[in-house]
């Protein structure tokens, strides 16, 4: 499972797993834009932009790298369905996001911002790591 949804009273929560950080932040963005829309299996990908952050521990980065994707999604109109995380030790986040415009797609709903409220990020003994996530909405 690479996310899963998590009841919350006013806003939207996700739980993302990963077996790497990289994987982790891949797994916690496609959570958060599975809360605002579901693009199908034939839908193509055309567009893409560009993240990079410098470093920071673990959580706060997470937190920035999911503000700074809903700030591109509204800044250019853009739904993102894949994203490649590259997150070297003690180098900035790379990420690569492909997705498609919004026009013509149905949302599902409409996050402001992604809190603090809750943040959590983890790595068990067994090495997966877990992220809980709250969304403004």
């Amino acid at each position: 499972m690479r996310f899963e949804e998590l009841e919350h009273t006013a806003d939207l929560s996700i739980r993302a797993y990963g077996r790497s950080l990289p994987d982790l932040f891949e797994n916690s963005a496609l959570g958060m834009f599975s809360l605002i829309w579901h693009p199908t299996d034939a839908e193509e990908l055309s567009h893409t932009a560009h993240v990079r952050l410098a470093p920071d521990e673990p959580a706060a980065l997470l937190r920035r790298f999911l503000a700074e994707l809903l700030f591109v999604h509204e800044d250019r109109a853009l739904l993102f369905a894949r994203f490649h995380v590259a997150l070297p030790p003690c180098s900035p986040l790379e990420c690569e996001a492909e997705g498609v415009p919004i026009a013509g797609h149905e949302l599902r709903s409409h996050i402001k911002a992604v809190t603090f409220h809750r943040l959590q990020v983890c790595q068990d003994d067994n090495g997966l790591w877990t992220a809980t996530l709250v969304f403004d909405t």
